[in-house]
């Protein structure tokens, strides 16, 4: 079966992460442009009056909401994945110190093993949640 080609954990948290990044960015640049025709349609209200801008004004400011929402929805999630992320580095900076070089999950007595599996369960956690948030969104 022919298809894109396997990505490891790492490989998939990273392209998730990049393409959260990328969506956070296209959100603000799209924030701008909100605000900006928000501020053009004040000018024209002013100048023709209130009637002929009112509803396109108040569909620019839910506009303007909803985006906000989602960016904020974005920099909780990469931001929970990074202390994750740290925390899984300091989980195996402290194995290191304990064992002097990396142990095979055979090999940690049972509760290095518990912490271990339940970090890798974490991450495998936030990347299923950033690919449901990404089919949501995207």
């Amino acid at each position: 079966m022919r298809g894109t080609p396997k990505m490891s954990t790492a490989e998939n948290l990273l392209h998730i992460l990049n393409t959260l990044e990328s969506r956070a960015t296209v959100l603000e640049a799209e924030l701008r442009e909100i605000d900006e025709d928000i501020a053009l349609n004040a000018n024209l209200a002013r100048k023709y009056g209130d009637e002929f801008f009112t509803e396109g004004s108040a569909r620019l400011m839910q506009t303007r909401v909803d985006k906000q929402q989602r960016l904020a929805e974005i920099s909780t999630q990469l931001q929970q994945t990074g202390q994750s992320v740290q925390q899984g580095k300091q989980l195996l900076g402290s194995l290191m110190d304990n064992y002097g070089h990396p142990v095979p999950p055979s090999r940690m007595p049972p509760l290095c093993t518990l912490v271990a599996t339940h970090y890798l369960s974490l991450l495998r956690a936030h990347v299923r949640c950033a690919r449901r948030w990404r089919r949501r969104r995207v």
